[in-house]
């Protein structure tokens, strides 16, 4: 007997391109310039914050499967793991909000070779680091949508009968 969807998954730590990676909110990445918020801060690395954000979201969206962040204190032996690689979490010239990653979902005992695609969203996001903030949250639940999607496309988890 066979189940789709792996019982827990661990979410790796994400790979942030070294412009996003720092204290003051990036609120423009484009024309190969970053223009930086004077005053606000992420409240935690990006690197840390995502993937507890990205987890909680997904978990919201398969109840039954346990979700964890790579590094987090657990004893349990995750089925599958998510990966992230992400290049745009910032306001573009048309003041819209972007999420831009390649995403890996894949089996922890899979033989096949991980395989990764692209998620690129925007949405409108004028106004202050308030409404920046505000859409690139929405983003990230639009890709935890995706993702959990793609986990529930996981090949079956083998039981302990098989």
């Amino acid at each position: 007997m066979a189940t789709n969807l792996p019982r827990v998954v661990e979410v790796r730590k994400p790979t942030i391109a070294g412009a996003l990676d720092r204290d003051r909110i990036v609120l423009n990445d484009s024309s190969y310039k970053l223009k930086l918020s004077a005053t606000d801060s992420w409240s935690e690395p990006l690197s840390d914050q995502i993937p507890h954000v990205l987890a909680t979201d997904i978990s919201r969206r398969l109840p039954g499967v346990s979700l964890f962040v790579q590094d987090d204190a657990t004893a349990t032996t995750p089925q599958a793991y998510v990966e992230l690689v992400i290049t745009r979490f910032a306001r573009d010239d048309a003041n819209n909000a972007v999420f831009e990653a390649q995403v890996a979902v894949h089996r922890a005992d899979s033989e096949a070779p991980k395989t990764s695609r692209s998620i690129l969203l925007k949405m409108p996001a004028p106004g202050d680091t308030d409404a920046l903030v505000s859409a690139l949250s929405t983003l990230l639940g639009q890709a935890a949508d995706q993702i959990a999607a793609e986990i529930q496309q996981l090949p079956p988890v083998p039981t302990a009968d098989q």
